[in-house]
């Protein structure tokens, strides 16, 4: 049933987001747990992780970015306006765009001109993260292909 839900929130997020990678974690990591996560770092595409808490998803995917050390320039969107060691929090950019179509041209000449992230993750929380920013984010993210080439990690609880 848990699982369903997920679901239902993955589809009302994008469409092309029912074909990522799940992962759902609700305990203390483990072995193997820790293993996969390193191959799902490591992996061009989309990817979703559900952990117990959004802190602690973003606690891990920050450990696993400095454990790694293969990343040089990492973007994310935490709309809680968390700072992190690395990383450049994309919300920030967009924030300010009061409408979709201001938005979507605003997204897409980022995309054209200034783009050059090998890592992306998103914090998607049920009640907070604005869907029309991460709807036409991922929009133009995969209209360049983008998601065939770098991990793209959703983040959720």
């Amino acid at each position: 049933m848990e699982r369903l839900h997920a679901q239902e929130r993955l589809d009302r997020i994008h469409p092309s987001i029912a074909l990522a990678q799940k992962r759902t974690y609700t305990h203390e990591l483990d072995e193997e747990d820790v293993l996969s996560l390193c191959d799902l770092f490591l992996t061009p595409g989309l990817h979703y992780i559900s952990f117990s808490t959004i802190k602690e998803g973003r606690k891990t995917i920050n450990l696993f970015i400095d454990l790694l050390k293969c990343y040089h320039t990492i973007g994310y969107i935490d709309r809680a306006g968390c700072k992190y060691n690395q990383g450049m929090n994309l919300y920030e950019l967009f924030a300010h765009y009061e409408d979709d179509k201001a938005l979507r041209e605003g997204i897409n000449q980022f995309f054209v001109e200034e783009f050059d992230y090998d890592f992306i993750w998103i914090i998607y929380p049920k009640y907070q993260v604005s869907h029309t920013l991460i709807h036409i984010f991922l929009d133009q993210l995969i209209e360049f292909n983008i998601d065939q080439k770098i991990p793209v990690v959703f983040i959720s609880a």
